[in-house]
This record gives C-alpha cells, sequence and structure tokens, in this order.
C-alpha cells in the first residue's frame, strides 16, 4: 500500500491507497479540501 501525505483545511494526514491510486486519492482530497472551505 502506497502512502501519501495531504493536507484538508490546513492539516496534514497520512493516507493510504492502493498501487497506481494516487492520482484518484489526490483528486478526492482536492474535492474534500474545497468543498470544506467554501
Amino acid at each position: 500500500m502506497k502512502q501519501l501525505e495531504v493536507q484538508i483545511m490546513g492539516q496534514n494526514y497520512l493516507l493510504g491507497c492502493p498501487p497506481g491510486g494516487e492520482a484518484r486519492l489526490l483528486e478526492a482530497v482536492e474535492r474534500v479540501d474545497t468543498a470544506m472551505c467554501k
């Protein structure tokens, strides 16, 4: 499992995803961060 450090609402999180899933995870994080920061 691949781990990525991401930031949502200024907080850092370490999230896991399957190999090859990095792009989808980063897109989801961006959508969540945008929605929560409105």
